[in-house]
């Protein structure tokens, strides 16, 4: 029997039930001997309904602004700890579908963010030009940080949530819950 090396890249997936998405990794074999792996998002973009009032992982996302808005890992030199969503120009948003505020109204939002210079996140419901729910003044840090804002403007229900830069600067978040 003649046996060939396995060479070329295999996906595995899988569903994570800590965030409630499928996971991904991709190993490519080239011989003789080298071996690279990546880890891919963490689900499907846009399938399912996600509960406002547990960590909202934005790298998630349903659609990213042409300009200003990127994701990358938290962490370069361990890809495995996640990804966090970049957005460096003003107005630069990242849009995530279907929300569940559920029947009451939350009266927080909290954000894990960092942000070299400081910067003001809006977030709005049902389009980038939606009404404004918050705002979420982020200072500037070089730690990740968990900050609180109240919700101006209370929702219910499902809605498309929309986090945006407001004025210049960077901030970079890993999730916002609300409470």
């Amino acid at each position: 029997m003649n046996h060939q090396p396995i060479a070329g890249p295999i996906t595995t997936h899988w569903w994570n039930t800590k965030t409630s998405g499928i996971c991904s990794i991709t190993t490519t074999i080239t011989p003789p001997n080298s071996i690279k792996t990546d880890r891919h998002g963490s689900t499907l973009r846009g399938v399912g309904i996600t509960d406002a009032r547990k960590e909202i992982q934005l790298d998630r996302y349903s659609r990213l602004s042409n300009q200003g808005a990127t994701i990358d890992y938290l962490n370069q030199a361990n890809k495995f700890e996640g990804w966090k969503t970049l957005l460096s120009k003003n107005g630069a948003w990242v849009q995530y579908n279907r929300v569940n505020f559920g029947d009451s109204t939350p009266r927080k939002v909290k954000a894990r963010v960092t942000s070299d210079n400081g910067g003001t996140l809006q977030i709005r419901i049902n389009g980038t030009n939606g009404p404004v729910i918050s705002e979420i003044k982020v200072p500037k840090t070089d730690k990740w940080t968990n900050i609180e804002s109240s919700v101006r403007s209370a929702q219910t229900g499902i809605h498309d949530l929309y986090v945006s830069l407001k004025e210049n600067g960077k901030v970079e978040i890993d999730w916002i819950s609300f409470q």
